[in-house]
């Protein structure tokens, strides 16, 4: 449903409507029991020339990869992300949250129990030789930004087999999507 609204709105559209009109058309498929319960996260990027357009719902994210490290761009809707916007705890005393608080996720795309449907966005203008991670949750739970960062450091080629590889000696147990992006 997503790709076809942002296929032909034009590269000046304002990206949260159009994430909520998603929203909603995957909101509206929970009336079908087969669909019950269902809900994602989601993180994607639209690009025109070397401008990035990130946006997120939810705990996957977006990385810069320039210089040997991994920059967050986007940002968790997430229990330990609202605690640290609410000053309640440190990033630090996040990083070091049990397992479970770090899979707490406070937004999800197509769940149709959210009153108030939420989308981060983000700009980046992209230099050369800096590269895009777009990657869901199961990456980011087992291995922190610098473990990732060096994981895909050098652009090979099996850099993201070697990550997922990384994930599962690390213990990671969720699956994950991720894809790098790099522009000529």
């Amino acid at each position: 449903l997503l790709k076809p609204c942002l296929a032909v709105a034009s590269a000046s559209a304002v990206l949260a409507p159009i994430l909520a009109h998603v929203q909603r058309d995957y909101a509206a498929l929970a009336a079908d029991p087969a669909f019950h319960g269902m809900a994602s996260t989601l993180v994607g990027v639209r690009l025109f020339g070397n401008v990035a357009t990130i946006f997120n719902v939810g705990d996957s994210r977006a990385y810069l990869l320039a210089d040997g490290q991994a920059r967050l761009l986007s940002r968790d809707h997430s229990l330990l992300s609202d605690m640290i916007d609410d000053g309640d705890i440190t990033p630090a005393q996040a990083a070091n949250a049990a397992s479970f608080m770090r899979g707490l996720t406070s937004q999800f795309i197509a769940d149709a129990e959210f009153d108030e449907f939420k989308v981060n966005i983000a700009i980046h203008v992209l230099q050369p030789g800096q590269r895009l991670l777009l990657c869901s949750d199961g990456l980011n739970e087992a291995l922190n930004d610098a473990e990732i960062a060096t994981l895909l450091a050098g652009g090979a080629d099996d850099a993201l087999l070697n990550a997922c590889k990384a994930s599962r000696r690390a213990g990671g147990t969720d699956d994950f999507s991720a894809i790098v992006l790099a522009l000529d």
